[in-house]
């Protein structure tokens, strides 16, 4: 039986429906879709749906003689020449002692004029065709290359995850509005240009891990590395937030915090003894910290 390799191919990966290619690997006769048809090595045919492809291969069958007395079966022929013959031949070697019988004998056949018919008999297979891995050449994603984009015949695509998480991190710091600053404290990040997240800060310190480094490009399938994306997107976002978050609770004070303070002043500047000239200043900053306590 013949060799056809299929692949289920999409030319962009937001194609609604894969192009169906087979590639016959085998040269020959075949029937697709119900057409006979003569292919070469190699040759490639896209369809849009799956196609009906049978093999076809030919065999020639001797099924016996045309004569001048009309068509003799193989069996026929044999069993004729055998009995004309038996007297004269010992082990294919002639050995005629009858001129008689090697007359009859050799005037039937040269009369008869015995030419082999052959026929050509056709073997027709089904090809079972399942659908597999669909192979993507354009993946519409700048940090996924497919193994088909580079003329490799898998359905492998190859993510740049490195990339793709120093972009979320970067997008991330901008929305929550962080300044760019390598050591400076407070709301600043930094990534370096020659890795991927691993040694980001914010307010001048490292939050990733070993666990956010790659070393080298993910390789995998693409629906495989959308997960993957999908995941890492999260991890990163939330880590960000998670530190931003934490970052921005150290500096609140709540409002009981500030009375408490206040109170604990006002106490503190009640046991001043006032000195000449200073009791003005003395009473004003009481009747200021008593307006605060009031506005609580």
């Amino acid at each position: 039986m013949k060799s056809i390799k299929v692949q289920f191919v999409k030319l962009k990966v937001s194609d609604e429906k894969p192009l169906v290619r087979v590639t016959f690997d085998t040269n020959g006769l075949y029937i697709i879709n119900g057409k006979e048809v003569q292919l070469d090595y190699g040759q490639k045919i896209s369809f849009n749906e799956i196609p009906k492809i049978k093999d076809v291969t030919l065999t020639k069958e001797h099924v016996g003689y045309d004569t001048t007395e009309g068509f003799m079966s193989k069996e026929d022929f044999v069993n004729l020449n055998n009995r004309l013959k038996e007297d004269g031949y010992d082990n294919n070697r002639e050995i005629w002692t009858d001129l008689d019988k090697e007359y009859l004998f050799k005037k039937t056949i040269n009369n008869l004029k015995p030419e082999a018919k052959i026929i050509t008999n056709k073997i027709i297979t089904d090809f079972e065709i399942k659908e597999t891995n669909v192979f993507v050449l354009d993946t519409e994603d700048k940090f996924i290359k497919s193994d088909y984009f580079f003329g490799k015949d898998t359905p492998m695509c190859v993510f740049q995850a490195n990339e793709f998480l120093r972009e979320v991190f970067l997008k991330k710091c901008h929305e929550l509005k962080l300044e760019e600053a390598e050591n400076k404290l407070g709301n600043t990040y930094h990534v370096p240009t020659h890795s991927g997240v691993r040694f980001a800060k914010i307010s001048a310190k490292y939050i990733f891990d070993d666990s956010f480094e790659y070393k080298g490009n993910v390789r995998n399938t693409f629906e495989n590395i959308l997960l993957l994306k999908t995941e890492l997107e999260k991890k990163v976002n939330n880590k960000v937030e998670q530190t931003f978050r934490l970052m921005n609770d150290k500096k609140k004070i709540t409002d009981e915090d500030l009375l408490r303070d206040i109170k604990n002043i006002l106490n503190e500047v009640n046991k001043i003894a006032p000195k000449v000239g200073t009791r003005s200043n003395l009473e004003s900053a009481k009747r200021q910290l008593n307006v605060l306590i009031t506005k609580f």
